[in-house]
Order: structure tokens, then sequence, then C-alpha cells
């Protein structure tokens, strides 16, 4: 199964991205805007320059040049070579399903093949290939093709198709004029080459890959940096980057090429998926590797791999032996920050990287302090208390009626922390040996 998908050993040691919050934006979005500004005020009110690194600011200039740069050459390198067309995997060398036969006739690992173009009875409808196709199935019906469409209605079909917005008035009128003369092909093709071909033609992949641009679930947090993975994919549409390539940066980019951002950012699609933050479970992490490889499989596979979760599958050519195959290749990964910077993020890693475990660490202890004092304000037994204190037990049933009472007591949030705040008495030494 995992030659369908890639050609690699590269699986064991993905990365998943995640991009967070360590940059600042520019981003025009007023609810991000208004985020970021308040994330940075907290950093002033709380943090003096001695004290914290601060990682240099997102480039997004930069990194839309990098984009810019990557499409007027090879995506893939001035010295790699392909015919346009990603090579088919020879899906007969695979087993067989007890309920779907030898799996190279399943449709989605079947080999493209170029048909014969049917004969048809009129020459003069057929403009192409496609159209002997419509025409024969019409002729079996005694069907008769509608009638050409008139320019204006010719313009908007090509407009909407291609790019997903209507043309302006003053471009039907010179559509019309240079039909005659031109044809519509020239129309057609600078259409393929805009911009907007591919932010319209992306919008379909990226609802396959569940591209949001926050967490979902109760809290559903924004994700500031999500959107590198959805100019990815803008860029591979309009750079037709070969689709082989295409899935390979996205499940393993990082490690097939490390030093391109584009390639980097791919990966963020195993990272798409809703992702609750509101004590997650440990369960959670199983549902999450479920809807990773169940998107890799509807998305680029043509295969529901979900079904064999619980069975094997009863349609698709999956065993419930395979699935928990490639669970467990999946399951080594996690999520980790990109720096999509010109350095890679190395300046930050060698300055600041122990600053701020040390800093997230002083955080968490003072997280703790907030967490008490919501649970002494409680009107509940001490025996009580000292189970909210406790790790979250699904299976603990008293805990789970003791929470119950304090609905979201233990939600305790970083922006929350007041100066005044001081650490617990079981964390005051190491507090004083960090701060």
């Amino acid at each position: 199964m995992l030659a369908v998908i890639l050609a690699t050993t590269c699986w064991v040691q993905l990365s998943l991205t995640r991009f967070h919050t360590d940059f600042s934006s520019r981003l025009t979005h007023t609810d991000l805007k208004s985020w970021t500004e308040r994330q940075q005020q907290a950093l002033q009110e709380t943090e003096t320059e001695a004290e914290f690194y601060e990682f240099p600011e997102f480039d997004e200039d930069w990194w839309r040049q990098v984009l810019a740069d990557a499409g007027s050459q090879n995506p893939l390198g001035p010295d790699h070579q392909f015919n346009g067309m990603a090579e088919p995997i020879r899906a007969a060398s695979f087993g067989a399903n007890p309920t779907m036969g030898t799996r190279s006739t399943f449709w989605s690992f079947r080999l493209l093949e170029a048909p014969e173009i049917p004969a048809t009875e009129s020459d003069t409808w057929v403009r192409n290939p496609i159209d002997a196709f419509i025409l024969a199935k019409l002729d079996e019906q005694h069907l008769r093709p509608a009638e050409p469409a008139d320019a204006w209605n010719l313009a908007r079909r090509i407009w909407l198709d291609l790019t997903g917005l209507p043309p302006t008035v003053e471009q039907l009128q010179e559509f019309v004029d240079n039909l005659e003369h031109g044809g519509y092909e020239p129309t057609t093709d600078r259409l393929l080459d805009s911009p907007e071909f591919g932010e319209h033609w992306a919008s379909f992949w990226l609802d396959l890959a569940r591209y949001a641009d926050s967490n979902g679930y109760e809290e559903d947090e924004l994700r500031p940096y999500a959107f590198p993975y959805r100019d990815f994919v803008i860029w591979a549409m309009n750079q037709d980057l070969p689709f082989n390539e295409f899935i390979r940066w996205q499940i393993a980019g990082d490690l097939i090429a490390p030093d391109h951002p584009a390639a980097v950012a791919a990966t963020g699609f195993f990272t798409n998926a809703p992702y609750n933050t509101f004590f997650p479970q440990e369960s959670e992490r199983f549902d999450e590797l479920a809807d990773q490889v169940s998107t890799m499989g509807r998305s680029m596979l043509g295969l529901s791999i979900g079904c064999a979760r619980c069975h094997d599958h009863f349609h698709d050519p999956i065993s419930q032996s395979e699935y928990y195959g490639l669970v467990a290749i999946f399951r080594d990964t996690k999520r980790e920050r990109r720096y999509l910077v010109p350095d890679g993020g190395q300046e930050y890693l060698k300055i600041g990287a122990e600053v701020n475990q040390l800093r997230a660490e002083q955080t968490q202890i003072l997280l703790e302090t907030q967490k008490e004092k919501n649970i002494a304000k409680l009107e509940i037994s001490e025996e009580e208390k000292e189970l909210l204190r406790q790790p979250i037990d699904p299976n603990n049933e008293a805990q789970r009626l003791a929470l119950s009472k304090c609905m979201r007591c233990l939600l305790v949030e970083e922006r929350l922390i007041d100066d005044d705040d001081e650490p617990l008495a079981r964390d005051r030494q190491r507090y004083n040996q960090i701060t």
C-alpha cells in the first residue's frame, strides 16, 4: 500500500509542521491583527529585552518573494528533469482483497490509458477529442448538441471556470470584440497564467485537506500561521507542480526538500485537522492519527481508509491490519514549529530556544497558581478539590462529577497571569532558579 503513496523511506522520521505564535504578521484580517497586538502587548508588559530573545518578525514580503522566485525556475531544482506527468504506480504487484479481488482492478489504482477516439456522424461540431466522446454518447441516445453559447455567455463560462470570478464589463467587451479575430484561446491562456487561476483551483484541494484558520472545537483558537500551507497550494497550482511531487511534499517535504521553504510549508497538510487544546485526552491522539491517514487516503489515494479502523474494509482494498500498519508509521510523528525565514530559524535556535524553554516553564508554574486560585474559590469538599488537582482521568467517575461542579475552573490562560502571582510552595525553589 505504501508504494502508492510515496516511494521513499523517510516516513518514520516525518515531522509535522505547525505554524505557531513565534512570529508577528502583517496580515490584514481584523481579528488576527487584534490578536497579535494583544500578544505583543503582553510580552512587552512581562518581559524586558534583556530577559527574552524575541524571534524576528515573520517577513511576509520575503515569503511572497520566495514563492515568486520559485515560480520563475524549475520548482524541483535546476537539475531535475520531468516530462510533465507523474509516473504511474504499477498496482498489479499488490495482493488481493477477499471482497475486492485483485487490487489492480480497483478504480483509483488503475493506470491511465489513452482510449481510442470514437468516430462520430458529424465532424463539424467536434473541435477537440473530448467533443468526440460527448457527441458519440449523444448519438447513442439520439440527442443533438445544444446550440453554441453566444460570446457573452462563453466569456462568463471561461472566467468562472478558470478563476471563479465573473469578468468585468470591460473584459467582456474586449473578449467579444476580439473573438472573431483571435478566438478564445488567447483569453484562456491569459487566465490560466493569472494568479486567480491558482487561487480558485487551490480552494478545491484545500477543502480536501480540511484547511482552516482556527483549531475548531469549543475554544476554536486562531491559527495565525496556517496560511503558508494555503500559499503553497496556490503556488503549486499556478506553477503546475507535477502531481507526484505535490503529494510527496505534503507528506514529507521537510525531508525531501528541507531547504525549500515551500516544501516545508507543504507538510502543514497533516496539521490542518481540528485540534483540541481544551484538556486534550490521550484518546484524541488516536483520533488525530485516524484523521491523518483517512484524509491522506481520501484525497491522495481514492480510498476510504477510515472504515478499516474497526474492521477489514468491505469495499475498498485495505485490511484492518494494513490500516494499523499505516497508523503506526504516523504514530511517531509530532507537531513541530518550522521557521520560514531565510536562515531556517538557526539564529533563534542558537540564541532564543533555551530562553524560551525556561520562560515556558515559568509560565506553567504560574498557571498552576492560577488553577489553584480557581479551585480554592469553589464551595466543594476538600476531597473534591483534591480530585481537581489531579491529572484528568476520563475513567475517574468521581473526578468527572467534581469537574461538572466547577465548569471551566481549570481553564487557565497565560494572558490572565497577574504581575502579583506567586508560585505555589512546591514550585518556589524551581521558580527562583529560572527567574
